[in-house]
Order: structure tokens, then C-alpha cells, then sequence
């Protein structure tokens, strides 16, 4: 599973270190903007 051009993981490990934690917000919009991306 990818989000965008990031691997499920490396997205994960991205946002972690942007936000400190995994913030459901940023996860939910990374999905969003892949789907978006794609149409």
C-alpha cells in the first residue's frame, strides 16, 4: 500500500517525525490526497 509515493511505513515514520506523534488527521489526509491524485 502506497500513499502517494510513499510506503504505507514511510509515510507513518514521515508524519511521526513532522508531528511528534501519529496524529489520525494527517494519516486520514494522506490517503486523501492520494486518492484525489489518482482521479
Amino acid at each position: 500500500m502506497n500513499i502517494c509515493t510513499y510506503s504505507y511505513e514511510e509515510y507513518l515514520h514521515l508524519v511521526k517525525s513532522f508531528h511528534g506523534n501519529l496524529a489520525p488527521g494527517l494519516i486520514i489526509g494522506g490517503f486523501m490526497v492520494d486518492l484525489a491524485m489518482k482521479h
